[in-house]
């Protein structure tokens, strides 16, 4: 339900911040971090001087910096500088293996007793997310939202029980075993298939293609106590072992602890084994290589270009060619997507991995024969770029563009969560990367964009790309029926002359004006909410504004606009309309502008545009940008609402668009879980899928009648929350949204159909075609019932607890499913309509027994009730999290102010909450909704398995993950 996202290539700034060096560094992967240095000892690059580095005489190392960015939070991890690389060709998923057993029990913590220690800590608990084992690390974390003496030693405890007091008892082992083949069977679907396969290709000879962390059935089925301590006692070992820290707290006093709990460890006597990396295979000239997959609706081209890495160690000058190549391989990816008609997903990047550099293009074609068209016109545009190179004017607007994330990015340090800057240190020091700290690789970044030459760019693109010694892959609904041959065949045949598969559109500057939709708007009502420093206030033409001056996130905005009633305004039952309406507005463009004139500006200045129903009561515009775009995001969204177009054309594209994104998901569990919803909700346009003769039955004037009086005549209600003055708010908002012609000043009263579920208590089995390895169990509990903020609470509490108990039985009694999961969906927009939902991954033969186990275990929560310690287990985790969100300013739009004057209700509710959290939630109120909801006569349960299918891939005996039927190479 969520329109075309006009969403920048650039991630959301909260995900550029936690992947950050990992976005601004390569990987130093042909120094070895396990010589025991610090990469900066042989680095003309100087570390971060706040950072304290030291080291042990038994060869334990750690790193530590004080940052009180968030008062009272710390971040610990333990690196333990081997992994999958290391296995031996019988222990195949050993080191992650290891990594749950961690989990598991201890010298010192019993696993039920570990359980406990994390909910004290207000952290979900479990090696799915408190741990990961990657090809050449292993890493452990705990977040501390406390600094206390206490939890902080045991914390350490834990820690050097990881070192070197995991018990591998063998019933946990044959617990965790059916664990792991489960995460295995998640994670095992066609895409994992076809990017292995791709990996495998391009990175044919070397070792670490066939070293994927998570193992093989086979051996993993065949592992003993004996092969997991002679890997523990083999590698974890002090001298591969590092500590960081970073948080609120004295550098002395975390050295004091490190020495503590890890000066004693024996310092070991033998040398650090070495690894296998394999040697790349010599191959020259053009290859190619076909993974098909029958039946998915479409596929996937890439070409690579794969190198010797020239560059052994990390300094300012290997950085800066670095980014040279990172700063092309953006350039393509707008290219392609500017010149290759219908593009979907297309992109390029560039990474170093064992001492060699991929430069790798790729998109997602049509099913069939349309691959041809995709990998011929990618091929094109890599010469045509490669020849001519790139144009100064599209290079500066793509280094305008990184310098003001750059810019945002460095602002929001001060304000930085611990573990943020935990993991980079941890990432930096796996990688034999000096760590010159956050601030100082985004100032040396900017500092290289600032400097950028052309011929810089352009040499380093030609550098990346071999013409004559390119690798391209298929994978995915590709019809080659002359196999790699062919591929080959066509590519050096276009390439002597042929038909242009590519349009030559220049990239221009663009920018929103502001125009005349009216008088400039004045402020006729104020009212202010001293609780969250808020201020509402009402315009002359009916339109509401909700706004709070925050320094959370320091230079950012956050803004929603909700405009008419969404869902609620849709006549009838149209099925399907909710999958393109959005998108027909956006691409039919506005009055002034063109869809692809708003896209430019909103990829250049936006970090986040979308246009949804996520709340199904309205449609809802949402953006998040740097304070000097709010005018820009106002005056798009103004666009929209002023003179809204429906482009017959567009709407054909975007019905063509939806019904190829349909067929290119019509196998696999995600078709499983629509079927489940149709089944719940049978004809409910509001939450079943449509079909193709819903498709078929509309026409761009059902999508007008719905969309086009609300837009242009409906209530509108914006909150913004961010680093700016209200006076320049109520400026711009003035001259945009306040200028409009008059807006209804309230929402319409409307009989809302309430929701229900058709589908009888009980179970159901719900059949889908594709993975024959791959099902879920799930569980639905409606609630209808009229719910406050409070009552919300203790249903997450509730949903909690409901989590623990399968995660206790099915996971870790059984080893029945990887990471069960449960949630709590509210639905504030209607007044009688929520929903508890469980989510089991399992083998197709499981799902059936565990959807059963699944509803035994609600009912007797229901009838026998909630212990005190389970309550409190489940409420830590809960209110830690609250507590966190309630700082943030994505708590104050969605849960304070946006429905604030539309529903005044909803705001007094969350002021109630934040003045008093804990006493919103009981363990009798608690109790009291697990009779009603988890009621055998109020329980639906489904199992979602694959049909009896053959297909490309076949499930070997013993529950393996299969074999390739079609995986041809050249």
């Amino acid at each position: 339900m969520r329109g075309m996202l006009f969403l920048s290539p650039r991630l959301r700034l909260a995900l550029l911040l936690t992947a950050i060096v990992s976005v601004l560094t390569p990987e130093w992967l042909e120094a070895d971090p396990r010589s025991g240095q610090w990469a900066h000892q042989s680095s003309s690059l100087r570390p971060d001087s706040q950072v304290v580095w030291g080291g042990l005489d038994n060869g334990f190392r750690y790193a530590v910096l004080p940052h009180d960015g968030v008062p009272g939070r710390v971040s610990i991890q333990l690196l333990v500088l081997a992994g999958s690389l290391d296995e031996r060709d019988d222990e195949l998923g050993i080191a992650h293996f290891i990594e749950h057993m961690a989990f598991n029990g201890t010298r010192n913590f019993k696993a039920s007793e570990m359980t406990s220690f994390f909910q004290h800590l207000g952290m979900d608990f479990g090696s799915d997310v408190n741990a990961m084992t990657t090809l050449d690390y292993t890493v452990y974390t705990l977040e501390f939202q406390e600094n206390t003496e206490d939890l902080l030693r045991r914390g350490f405890t834990l820690f050097r029980d990881f070192a070197d007091g995991i018990t591998f008892e063998q019933i946990e082992i044959e617990k965790e075993r059916g664990v792991i083949l489960s995460e295995l069977r998640a994670n095992d679907g066609f895409e994992y298939r076809m990017s292995n396969a791709a990996k495998s290709f391009f990175f044919s000879g070397l070792a670490f293609p066939e070293r994927n962390p998570i193992g093989l059935p086979s051996i993993l089925n065949s592992l003993n106590q004996d092969d997991f301590l002679e890997y523990y006692r083999r590698m974890y070992r002090p001298d591969l072992m590092v500590f960081v820290a970073s948080g609120d707290f004295e550098s002395d006093g975390m050295i004091g602890l490190v020495s503590e709990f890890f000066g004693d460890i024996p310092k070991p006597t033998s040398r650090i084994p070495e690894r296998n990396l394999g040697r790349l295979d010599k191959g020259r000239g053009l290859r190619a290589s076909i993974f098909e997959i029958s039946h998915v609706g479409s596929g996937t081209v890439q070409a690579a270009s794969i190198a010797s890495e020239r560059e052994k160690a990390d300094s300012r000058a290997s950085r800066k060619r670095w980014h040279a190549r990172e700063f092309a391989a953006s350039l393509l990816t707008n290219r392609m997507r500017r010149m290759i008609p219908q593009s979907r997903g297309a992109g390029a990047s560039v990474e170093r991995i064992m001492g060699y550099s991929a430069t790798v293009a790729g998109m997602t074609v049509p099913g069939g024969p349309g691959w041809r068209d995709g990998l011929l016109s990618l091929d094109q545009v890599i010469r045509l770029t490669r020849d001519e190179g790139f144009q100064a004017k599209e290079a500066e607007l793509m280094r305008k563009r990184q310098i003001l994330d750059l810019e945002k990015l460095r602002a929001q340090y001060s304000k930085l969560d611990p573990g943020v800057i935990s993991s980079s240190i941890v990432r930096s020091i796996a990688e034999e990367h000096v760590f010159i700290g956050l601030e100082a690789d985004l100032a040396l970044r900017e500092g290289f964009l600032r400097e950028l030459d052309m011929g810089d760019v352009n040499r380093a693109f030609r550098e990346s790309w071999d013409m004559d010694n390119l690798a391209y892959y298929l994978g995915g609904e590709v019809a080659v029926k002359g196999g790699p041959e062919e591929i080959i065949d066509d590519i050096k045949r276009h390439r002597k002359g042929g038909i242009s598969y590519i349009t030559m559109q220049p990239e221009l500057e663009k920018t929103i004006e502001l125009h005349d939709w009216g008088p400039v708007g004045e402020v006729v009502e104020r009212e202010t909410v001293p609780e969250f420093n808020a201020t509402l206030m009402q315009f002359g033409n009916g339109v509401r504004l909700n706004f709070v001056e925050s320094q959370q996130e320091p230079s950012m905005v956050q803004a929603v606009v909700r405009v008419g009633g969404g869902l609620f305004d849709l006549k009838g039952n149209r099925m399907a309309i909710r999958d393109f309406a959005l998108d027909t507005v956006l691409r039919s463009g506005t009055t002034h502008y063109q869809a692809e004139d708003i896209g430019s500006v909103v990829s250049s200045t936006m970090l986040e545009f979308s246009f949804d129903l996520d709340d199904h009561d309205a449609f809802t515009f949402r953006g998040a940008f740097g304070s000097e775009d709010l005018e820009t995001f106002l005056a798009i969204v103004t666009e929209f609402l002023y003179k809204p177009r429906f482009s017959r054309t567009v709407f054909n594209s975007a019905l063509m668009g939806a019904v190829m994104a349909r067929q290119g998901s019509v196998m696999g569990l995600q078709d499983g879980f629509r079927k489940l919803d149709n089944h719940l909700y049978r004809t409910d346009a509001r939450f079943a899928w449509g079909g193709p003769m819903d498709y078929a039955s509309l026409g761009v004037s059902d999508v007008r009648k719905w969309l086009q009086g609300p837009l242009a005549t409906g209530y509108v209600e914006a909150t913004i929350v961010g680093d700016i003055p209200e006076e320049l708010v109520v400026e711009s908002f003035s001259r945009t949204l306040g200028s409009l012609p008059e807006r209804a000043p309230k929402k319409k009263k409307r009989i809302v159909r309430p929701v229900s579920i058709a589908a009888k208590p009980g179970f159901q089995r719900i059949e889908f075609t594709g993975e024959a390895y791959q099902a879920a169990a799930v569980g639905i509990w409606p609630i209808d019932a009229k719910l406050s903020l409070r009552d919300r609470a203790n249903l997450s509490v509730l949903s909690r607890i409901l989590e623990i108990r399968i995660r206790r039985e099915i996971r870790e009694d059984l080893g029945l499913a990887y990471s069960p999961r449960t949630e709590f969906k509210p639905y504030p927009e209607y007044s009688k309509f929520a929903l508890v939902r469980a989510m089991i991954d399992c083998s197709p033969d499981e799902a059936e027994s565990i959807a059963l186990k699944v509803e035994r275990i609600a009912v007797e929560i229901a009838e026998e009730g909630i212990s005190q310690e389970e309550f409190e287990g489940a409420l830590g985790p809960y209110v830690g999290h609250v507590r966190q969100e309630l700082n943030k300013n994505s708590f104050l739009i969605s849960s304070a102010l946006m429905r604030a004057q539309e529903k005044p209700k909803s705001l007094e509710e969350a002021i109630e909450m934040k003045a008093d959290l804990l006493e919103q939630i009981s363990l009798e109120q608690v109790e009291a909704f697990a009779k009603t909801v988890f009621a055998a006569d109020n329980t639906r349960t489904a199992a979602i398995v694959p049909k009896p299918f053959v297909g490309v891939f076949q499930i070997e005996e013993g529950g393996s993950a299969g074999e390739e039927v079609l995986g041809r190479g050249l």
